[in-house]
């Protein structure tokens, strides 16, 4: 896997369990990611999150939201919403 893959990965599981804590079970690459053909600026990242138990909501009362993956980095930091 590309290290620029792996360490959003990475990264995406540290803020998960950071706001599920041990709820977080899981995370799964799927589609290109997990077969093994992403490409940079063409493909996306689909990543499913498993939890222990059902959820309507993130704590806190925010909806859960799909963070996409960018070449900037900057962009990605200055744009994004976070959980408080």
């Amino acid at each position: 896997m590309r290290d620029d893959i792996s360490d959003y990965l990475a990264d995406l599981v540290r803020r998960s369990r950071d706001v599920l804590g041990d709820d977080l079970v899981g995370a799964y690459a799927a589609g290109s990611v997990g077969l093994g053909a992403y490409q940079p600026g063409r493909s996306d990242a689909d990543v499913a999150l498993v939890r222990s138990r059902h959820v309507l909501r993130a704590p806190g009362g925010h909806l859960p939201c799909v963070i996409p993956v960018a070449s900037d980095g900057a962009l990605v930091e200055s744009t994004a919403t976070r959980w408080p």
